[in-house]
């Protein structure tokens, strides 16, 4: 059942979920620390979309992330 919603969901509304889900994990602030490591490994990702979520993310847990600093840098030197 759940794939045939999500079939039928806009990318409007996907959009805004998704947007909604980001902020949420950041106002967790500290809670949402142990999510650093994987976020920090989508930044390799080989979907830029991919990459600008957790990057976005990760600019939102502000000093929670301070370990992701090094792998932000990095990808600041992505061509997209």
């Amino acid at each position: 059942m759940l794939l045939l919603h999500l079939g039928t969901q806009s990318r409007k509304d996907l959009s805004r979920q998704r947007r909604v889900r980001r902020e949420a994990l950041g106002e967790l602030g500290a809670h949402a620390a142990p999510a650093v490591p994987a976020l920090t490994k989508l930044l390799k990702h080989k979907r830029r979309g991919v990459r600008r979520v957790a990057a976005a993310v990760l600019g939102l847990l502000r000093a929670h992330a301070a370990p992701a600093v090094p792998a932000l840098a990095k990808a600041l030197e992505d061509k997209d």
